[in-house]
């Protein structure tokens, strides 16, 4: 009991110590440091930048047209390859053809467990049943220890 109390007041001394030593670096912060990096760095990139915003960029149609072709060549891209991946791939069979050859093996199965109860396993089941019952019981058991 008291190894704990000892580990206890352990503890709470180092929490208050990290909280000391953590507290001096939440005064420190300030948004005005955060939003004039931010600035900086909007400045530095550039127009042209890909993070940088679209502040002061115009879109005309061309670049929209240019843009919906190249989406529609990507678009024809992706399904060529998944059609060619498709072609090269083995064909599955359905999920019925599945089932049914997997009927007998799953009947065979709970033939075999239903069966599973021989000759000798029942025999060694009686025999367990038989020592079970020649055992003493609880009452006889506590009977005995407290006559000693």
């Amino acid at each position: 009991m008291r190894r704990m109390r000892i580990f206890g007041v352990l503890v709470f001394c180092f929490v208050i110590y990290v909280l000391y030593l953590t507290s001096n670096a939440r005064h420190n912060r300030s948004p005005d440091f955060y939003s004039k990096t931010k600035q900086a760095l909007d400045r530095d990139r550039g127009p042209h930048h890909p993070h940088a915003p679209n502040k002061g960029v115009a879109i005309d149609n061309d670049d929209e047209a240019v843009a919906m072709d190249l989406a529609n060549r990507l678009k024809d891209a992706e399904q060529a390859a998944k059609d060619n991946a498709n072609a090269k791939s083995p064909r599955p069979e359905g999920i019925d053809a599945m089932v049914d050859k997997a009927k007998p093996v799953v009947q065979d199965i709970v033939k075999d467990k239903a069966t599973a109860h021989t000759k000798e396993e029942y025999d060694v089941e009686a025999e367990m049943n038989h020592l079970l019952k020649r055992s003493p019981s609880k009452s006889t058991v506590n009977q005995t220890r407290l006559a000693h």
